[in-house]
């Protein structure tokens, strides 16, 4: 395909480039694209009009004098319609190629995060649940799924209000580690997180905001002493107690 838009190019050379580009480099190239594409689309319409104008004066002037002008004209807005939509073409191509790059990136980087996520799930619960899979609901959608030890995996709407709790913990914690990797760290804020959760998986969860409270800031608060001392246990040290 590539060989029929561009002659002469180097496929080898072009997906180096495109790799090269990176995910934000592509975006960008992606965007520009678009605007390309959009400007040669409205070239492509003017000339297409311009070529059923000529043929509509071709056939005005068919045995007139200046046939031969009217006749150049068609094959000159031809020509022109032609180009035009080989450009598109050119640039079509490239779009869905970076547009490939972008998707593969996105779900690599969505895959990773929903496996970290499980991970952290499966401590808030205390090894209830062996982590995170994603399925597909009656309608062919995909859907969250809660897998357990012994291989079921219930839809999250089946889950218990407190294990939902802590499926979206586990997931806005991975979401904010991820973020971190590649940017600014922002920092997590919660307000008695622990209001659904019994006495081993608040520990549990302590325990996970001091791991993550390595990677970004982690604010508690809370009214209740025992979380206070569970969380003088899982945080030692690390701790920054402040009382209001």
């Amino acid at each position: 395909r590539i060989a029929q838009v561009a002659p002469g190019g180097d496929a080898a050379a072009l997906a180096a480039r495109v790799a090269a580009s990176g995910p934000a480099g592509a975006a960008l190239r992606l965007e520009a694209i678009a605007v390309e594409d959009g400007v040669l689309a409205g070239e492509e319409r003017e000339a297409v009009a311009a070529l059923r104008d000529a043929e509509r004066a071709r056939e005005a002037a068919a045995g007139a004098a200046g046939a031969e002008v009217h006749a150049y004209a068609r094959a000159t807005a031809e020509a022109a319609a032609a180009a035009a939509a080989r450009d598109w073409l050119v640039r079509s191509l490239a779009a869905k190629m970076l547009g490939g790059v972008i998707e593969r990136h996105r779900a690599a980087g969505a895959g990773a995060m929903l496996a970290r996520a499980g991970a952290l799930f499966a401590r808030l619960t205390g090894g209830a649940f062996a982590g995170l899979a994603t399925d597909f609901d009656a309608d062919g959608q995909p859907q969250l799924v809660a897998r357990r030890p012994g291989g079921s995996s219930p839809g999250v709407d089946a889950l218990s209000e407190g294990t939902r709790d802590q499926l979206f913990l586990a997931l806005r914690l991975a979401a904010l580690e991820e973020h971190a990797g590649r940017a600014a760290a922002l920092p997590f804020v919660g307000d008695d997180l622990f209001q659904s959760f019994d006495d081993s998986r608040a520990e549990a969860g302590l325990a996970v905001l001091a791991e993550v409270g390595r990677a970004f800031q982690v604010i508690l608060f809370t009214h209740h002493e025992a979380i206070v001392a569970q969380a003088q246990r899982a945080a030692g040290a690390g701790l920054d107690l402040i009382r209001l």
